[in-house]
């Protein structure tokens, strides 16, 4: 079995360089306690991130289901037999 993460769509992909840019931010001024922000406004990064994060993984697990559902991933070629029914 082959596991690849790959975003669909640019939408999840920029969603996701976004939370990851904001949770590396939230991670890096606590571990260097550069305290470049507030610890509230620190925590609310680190929160809003995930959500973004979030975001990016439903929309993304969305647009794979709704392509396999309407059949865009499906082979063109009219050999297949797990087409025959």
């Amino acid at each position: 079995m082959k596991i690849t993460f790959i975003p669909i769509t640019k939408v999840s992909f920029f969603l996701y360089l976004a939370g990851a840019a904001l949770l590396a931010f939230a991670w890096f001024d606590q571990w260097q306690q550069l305290y470049l922000v507030s610890d509230t406004l620190r925590a609310q990064l680190f929160i809003i991130s995930i959500i973004i994060i979030a975001i990016a993984a439903i929309v993304n697990l969305t647009t794979f289901i709704f392509s396999n559902y309407l059949g865009l991933n499906k082979p063109h070629n009219k050999n297949n037999p797990s087409d025959d029914r």
